[in-house]
């Protein structure tokens, strides 16, 4: 099923890095040893490990076009949302009508279009709230 999926247009191939933690600073003591005066120097100690994104060099250059690229594609879906919901209105009211004129067949004509429609905002929402996900720091 997924295979049959067309792939996104724009998007650059991701590279992968491997993980490697956040190293602290060396200091010129940590030479001499481990223990002074009795104590464990607690500088060579890596900090915790928080829920923030850790930017280096490297993954910089890709981050700021990736982050961009998602914006826009954030604001084009948003666009495409306002204007499905102003076509499904348009069907709504075209169908009331041709109800209100004893126009049956025309409004069950309609209710097809309007089902599509209704089924193109939910994709785009969906897709939205994935760019969201995706983009949100």
């Amino acid at each position: 099923m997924s295979r049959s999926l067309p792939i996104p247009a724009g998007r650059g191939s991701i590279i992968k890095r491997i993980f490697v933690p956040p190293q602290p600073p060396a200091s010129p003591e940590a030479a001499e040893g481990e223990v002074a005066n009795g104590h464990i120097n607690n500088e060579n100690i890596p900090p915790p490990l928080k829920d923030e994104l850790v930017i280096d060099q490297l993954s910089a250059v890709q981050i700021k076009p990736s982050h961009d690229a998602l914006k826009k594609e954030s604001d084009d879906l948003k666009v495409q949302i306002r204007q499905i919901q102003d076509a499904l209105d348009t069907l709504l009211r075209i169908q009331q009508r041709s109800v209100d004129a004893s126009l049956y067949n025309k409004a069950n004509e309609l209710q097809e279009d309007i089902s599509m429609k209704r089924f193109d905002l939910r994709v785009a929402q969906i897709h939205l709230s994935a760019i969201n996900a995706q983009a949100s720091d």
